[in-house]
């Protein structure tokens, strides 16, 4: 998928597609391609300018079946393999970056739940993104913790009435911040000692008393990511929890690192082709003039 220089070609891309890609996995690129050359590009700038989630880009997805990207086509998504998911990826950061990093945030929390959730919980909530166009944020990072460095959960999980777990914490960079419908919160079980006895995860719906928007979000070329700080003091039943402790630390993370370097390479790519048809579209004697 190297570029390569058209020339004179104007009918040859600059970035084909690569030669294995299944063939059912086609029709879902030029799908992606299509929404993002002919709706998501047009509206990138306004997202931006405005600071507004792309709450019609979500909608647009939903409609065209491809919100459930990653779920498998036993529980009525597209089933993509990780390649199709990378190119789908980079063909939404060519028009608007910040849309495509929530979107792999959306398509990570998936892959968690994949590896993670019971049975029942896959069908509930595969469903609800599938059916009803559901938004789910996967939120890890918190205040004074890094994967870089030391990471230390903060998010406390406790016990109440043998059947809920109070969840206390603060969480940043929450992509989708509160435009999510579900948020994939993990913490540490209160009195743990280790995250392989102790990790906990759940499913946090958006309407749950107790979460809060802590901050605001004014990052110049991401704002529509809608990072926002978020503060949460709620209670959850039993059935939110995903996974018995430790659960989580056996999820595949590769997904996630994957999808965010489709996004900038898809960046890149869409700077290249910039420069290549502003280019192209000098008057080849202006260069004439230039070299007298």
């Amino acid at each position: 998928m190297s570029p390569q220089h058209r020339g004179d070609e104007s009918d040859r891309p600059l970035f084909p597609l690569p030669h294995d890609l299944a063939d059912d996995s086609h029709s879902l690129v030029a799908n992606v391609a299509a929404l993002a050359r002919d709706c998501f590009r047009p509206r990138a700038a306004i997202y931006d300018r405005e600071s507004r989630f792309p709450d019609e880009d979500y909608e647009d997805l939903h409609r065209a079946h491809l919100l459930g990207l990653g779920i498998d086509r036993a529980y009525g998504g597209a089933g993509a393999d990780s390649l199709t998911r990378v190119i789908c990826l980079m063909e939404i950061a060519k028009a608007d970056p910040s849309l495509a990093l929530t979107f792999n945030m959306h398509l990570t929390a998936i892959d968690l739940l994949s590896t993670t959730a019971s049975e029942e919980q896959k069908r509930h909530y595969f469903s609800a993104v599938v059916q009803h166009g559901a938004r789910i944020a996967a939120i890890t990072s918190e205040p004074g913790s890094s994967f870089r460095d030391r990471f230390q959960f903060r998010t406390v999980f406790e016990p109440v009435d043998g059947q809920r777990y109070r969840i206390r914490g603060k969480k940043h960079f929450c992509s989708l911040g509160d435009r999510a419908d579900y948020y994939f919160v993990s913490g540490l079980l209160r009195g743990s000692r280790s995250a392989k006895t102790g990790m906990l995860s759940a499913m946090i719906p958006r309407a749950t008393p107790g979460i809060r928007v802590a901050g605001t979000w004014e990052a110049l070329g991401m704002r529509a990511t809608n990072s926002l700080p978020i503060d949460y003091d709620c209670v959850v039943e039993e059935e939110h929890i995903i996974g018995p402790p430790g659960k989580i630390l056996e999820a595949d993370w590769s997904g996630f690192a994957l999808g965010y370097g489709a996004v900038y390479l898809g960046n890149g790519m869409a700077a290249y082709e910039h420069a290549v048809d502003a280019l192209r579209a000098k008057d080849p004697a202006s260069y004439d003039e230039m070299t007298r």
